[in-house]
């Protein structure tokens, strides 16, 4: 649970969102909430929504949800509640999730350099919408939800991915530690978000990050799913940004902070896994993952013959990346590639991609 205190923490210094991965959702919201929001961040229930994707009927009213009314009801403005829990997201249709995109965007100010500078109410659906000092969106995912994959704008809009596993034989503290000081944990958040520019990074580090990300995108598997895989160029700044706060929260919890505050390679490797777990999968292409399984027993001859026929074509005409390859030796290595359970990562699966990248890429001595 500590883990995902200081998940929580980042996101909250950052004002940025974040997805948790887990076995057992249920039980991971309850203690979520009643160990780390209510108990060691002394945060009330008024202020906590927990929203079902999967229940609510419209639009308008998962914005009544979210929110709560301030002044009189004609003025026709409300607030969002600080901490919103999302549930379900990667079950709900491909249609609910454009509109969730379209409404974390809207949310966002769209994200332009005038809305970060001078923060506003967002107009959603003719209301005006106020967003506390401290707001975030926490998504909360099922382990069983991997392969129902999420629209990838969508997914762009949480910074990385967490992952705990709920083990029933281990005992769960009531309150978990947090730095002492004299001030609430709010304050804290409010006072690391100041320190921000004081993190410095290095010229060195920063090629480091941008090699890192390059030779992701260039990885032979992110052919199959271009779009869906490849980081965009903006995942640049969001790794430098985890990578600040993470030193930040590092020597904030070490009571160091009137030290030098530096970015090294380690911190860098921790941010590209937790951003690039969560950003970067090739199985989006439905017609080259499980390619040895046996999902498609079902299928009659004709189809299995038509199905290997597109990806000797696809394979064929990828001559930039797999030019020569023998489609033998693709399936294998395609099938070896396959995303497996793996608690110790961010999502609790594999990524091919981005441990080849960690391992081409030697940092700076």
């Amino acid at each position: 649970m500590q883990n995902l205190l200081t998940a929580l923490s980042l996101s909250l210094i950052y004002n940025k969102r974040f997805v948790i991965t887990t076995n057992n959702v249920e039980t991971l919201q309850q203690d979520f909430i009643r160990i780390i929001l209510e108990n060691s961040c002394s945060v009330t229930p008024d202020q906590i929504q927990v929203i079902d994707l999967l229940e609510f009927t419209t639009e308008r009213n998962l914005i009544n949800q979210c929110t709560i009314p301030i002044g009189n009801e004609e003025d026709n403005e409300y607030e969002f509640k600080p901490y919103i829990i999302w549930k379900n997201l990667a079950k709900v249709d491909g249609q609910l999730q454009r509109y969730l995109y379209e409404l974390i965007t809207k949310i966002d100010l769209y994200d332009t350099k005038e809305s970060r500078n001078n923060p506003r109410p967002c107009i959603i659906d003719g209301y005006s919408i106020r967003k506390p000092d401290l707001f975030i969106i926490i998504a909360l995912l099922d382990h069983r939800s991997y392969y129902l994959k999420i629209d990838q704008y969508l997914k762009s809009k949480f910074w990385f991915s967490n992952n705990y596993v709920i083990d029933k034989s281990s005992s769960k503290p009531d309150r978990l530690t947090l730095p002492m000081n004299d001030f609430s944990y709010h304050d804290n958040i409010a006072y690391l978000r100041q320190l921000i520019p004081n993190v410095y990074i290095k010229p060195d580090i920063k090629r480091y990050i941008y090699s890192l990300v390059v030779h992701s995108r260039n990885h032979r598997l992110c052919s199959l799913a271009p779009r869906q895989t490849r980081l965009s160029t903006r995942s640049i700044d969001d790794i430098e940004d985890l990578a600040r706060v993470m030193v930040l929260w590092q020597k904030f919890n070490n009571q160091n902070l009137t030290d030098s505050l530096y970015v090294t390679p380690d911190f860098v490797k921790v941010a590209m896994r937790k951003i690039g777990y969560w950003l970067i999968d090739w199985e989006y292409n439905k017609l080259f993952s499980n390619v040895n399984d046996n999902d498609d027993d079902n299928d009659n001859d004709e189809e299995q013959d038509e199905k290997d026929y597109r990806r000797r074509m696809e394979i064929s005409m990828m001559t930039a990346y797999w030019y020569g390859s023998d489609y033998k030796y693709v399936t294998k290595y395609l099938d070896k590639s396959e995303s497996l359970r793996d608690d110790s990562t961010p999502t609790g699966y594999s990524n091919v991609i981005v441990e080849d990248a960690l391992k081409s890429v030697r940092p700076p001595i």
